[in-house]
């Protein structure tokens, strides 16, 4: 059961943490570790901004762009109306403050006065994404680089093997098992 300060016990057969990188019920309250790809992949940091476009005069680019940094990438996603753009960096290379100057001038003058949202990242995952009837999906069970096809494709790939190994009233933990290696083999595999 879940215990909820508003709501009391909430009962379930099977729970889905889908509560992003604070991940509260796996790694909260189940207290299943993080295995942290820190040593490998640095970047844990980023600064996004969405900066208004008039697509009609100036036209829309047909992919989104990855444009070197010294401490990471900048992504630049054109959509109807806006570019969404980011820097993704490592902190221990790049303070905030820095990282954001650096966006700003790489977006240009209609960068100026968008608000910027800095978003730390936890660049690993959970030891087990299943435990117990809790299984984590998207942020809460891993992430590995933020570039959205890869978290789309890990989310996909959850939801499939979780059908794929749904439990039937015995809980066979064999199930829970295959999950769980699979999750970990294609996360450690994007690594």
């Amino acid at each position: 059961r879940v215990t909820t300060a508003e709501h009391g016990d909430i009962e379930g057969d099977l729970y889905i943490d889908c509560t992003g990188f604070r991940a509260l019920l796996l790694n909260k309250a189940l207290e299943v570790p993080f295995v942290s790809y820190a040593d490998t992949l640095p970047n844990d940091s980023a600064v996004a901004l969405q900066v208004p476009q008039d697509m009609q005069t100036r036209g829309i680019l047909p992919c989104t762009t990855a444009t070197a940094q010294d401490a990471g990438w900048i992504w630049t996603i054109p959509l109807m109306g806006r570019v969404g753009t980011g820097y993704v960096y490592a902190k221990d290379y790049l303070s905030p403050e820095d990282a954001e100057r650096t966006l700003r001038e790489f977006a240009g003058p209609a960068a100026a006065d968008v608000e910027a949202n800095h978003i730390r990242m936890r660049i690993g995952r959970s030891e087990n994404s299943w435990v117990n009837n809790c299984v984590a999906i998207g942020l809460s069970s891993g992430f590995v680089e933020p570039l959205e096809s890869t978290g789309i494709f890990f989310i996909h790939h959850a939801i499939e093997q979780l059908a794929k190994n749904f439990p039937d009233e015995s809980w066979n933990p064999v199930q829970r098992r295959l999950y769980n290696d699979s999750i970990a083999h294609v996360m450690d595999g994007v690594r």
